[in-house]
Parts: structure tokens; C-alpha cells; sequence
């Protein structure tokens, strides 16, 4: 995930969710909660 980011030009942090707003990974600043941000994906 960090290699996605640092390669294309205007990411800068990365999540994996499921369908249903699990986080099966992610890759963000400390100020992001990636819990949340799945959980607002799938909303």
C-alpha cells in the first residue's frame, strides 16, 4: 500500500475495507482514524 501511495500523485494515504466497513488494512497519517474512515466507506 505504501508503494501505491508513493508512486501516483495525489494519494496520500491509503485504506483497504470490506464491503461492510471492516478495515482489513490501511496506510494514513496518525492524525486519520482508519477505523472511522471504513466505516464511513461503506456508510
Amino acid at each position: 500500500m505504501r508503494t501505491l501511495r508513493e508512486q501516483v500523485t495525489g494519494i496520500t494515504d491509503t485504506a483497504l475495507t470490506a464491503a461492510d466497513g471492516l478495515l482489513i488494512a490501511a496506510d494514513t497519517a496518525d492524525t486519520i482514524d482508519p477505523e472511522a474512515l471504513a466505516a464511513l466507506a461503506a456508510a
